[in-house]
């Protein structure tokens, strides 16, 4: 195995790295209300955390991913996403999807906000059936159980505050098992939405670093934000990004992504004219 496929291996095989982190937001949907967007992402790397060494790499990943959100009751809520992948003319197809349930644990009033607990369970899984024997595969074909709590304080002002934790769990191709910590702030608002995140991952069984396998673990602390605009009643479109700080068996890369989204509420559209 050369070292650029163990680097996409390990950077496109975790399902913490592609999806986990935009999943557990601290807020839910009423029941018959949903959310589908649509994102582009392009993602680089130059450099890469092998082991204690950083390594040269010169990798460009591209993705277009679809997102539903629908409240299937005030309680719970059904999340669902799958992103299609490209890094060359060999490897591009439909990646690893994500189907999950959120639960509203419970709800706190307060004078001046409001404290959410939310608890998610998920799968992830293969959606194609795309190579992972060539050079730069798009992923392992995957399967996990992904598991989060979260808490989340949303003041009268608009300003937020969540933090959650839980864990990865991978069962194939190899068992894998992983627990993240991350921590979001923003502001919402009728005109925009703006809010920024740090985002730390572990996995517990690391081996010990080899010349050519980089162990089977991995660590990084990653940051970004999102920033979101309404142009109409039920669209608006967003932009982001994200950078790996700090890592281990991790690319050093940056991300950029734009997006669009639709909202849609059955009350209004039966009160409309």
């Amino acid at each position: 195995m050369n070292f650029k496929k163990l680097v996409l291996l390990l950077l496109l095989g975790s399902p913490v790295f592609l999806g986990a982190q935009g999943f557990t937001d601290g807020f839910m949907k009423a029941k018959g209300e949903g959310t589908i967007a649509l994102t582009y992402s392009h993602e680089y790397a130059e450099n890469y955390f092998f082991g204690d060494q950083i390594q040269f790499i010169d990798l460009t990943t591209r993705s277009l991913s679809g997102y539903l959100s629908w409240g299937i009751s005030n309680q719970f809520n059904l999340v669902m996403s799958v992103p299609y992948i490209r890094t060359d003319s060999l490897n591009s197809a439909l990646q690893d999807a994500i189907v999950a349930l959120k639960y509203q644990n419970g709800k706190k009033e307060f004078s001046h906000g409001r404290l959410r607990t939310i608890t998610m369970v998920g799968l992830q899984f293969p959606a194609s059936k795309y190579p992972t024997t060539t050079a730069q595969p798009i992923g392992l074909r995957s399967t996990s159980f992904l598991f989060r709590i979260l808490s989340q304080y949303d003041s009268n002002q608009g300003f937020f505050l969540n933090l959650q934790s839980g864990f990865d769990f991978r069962v194939l191709p190899q068992q894998q098992f992983g627990i993240p910590v991350i921590g979001r702030v923003g502001y919402g608002s009728s005109k925009w939405y703006a809010d920024v995140w740090l985002d730390y991952f572990r996995s517990l069984d690391e081996d010990a670093d080899q010349s050519i396998f980089g162990g089977s673990g991995a660590r990084w602390l990653k940051t970004g934000g999102t920033f979101y605009v309404p142009l109409f009643k039920k669209f608006g479109v967003f932009a982001g990004g994200a950078y790996i700080l700090t890592g281990r068996n991790i690319a050093k890369s940056w991300r950029v992504n734009v997006g669009v989204v639709y909202n849609w509420d059955p009350k209004t559209a039966a009160t409309s004219p």
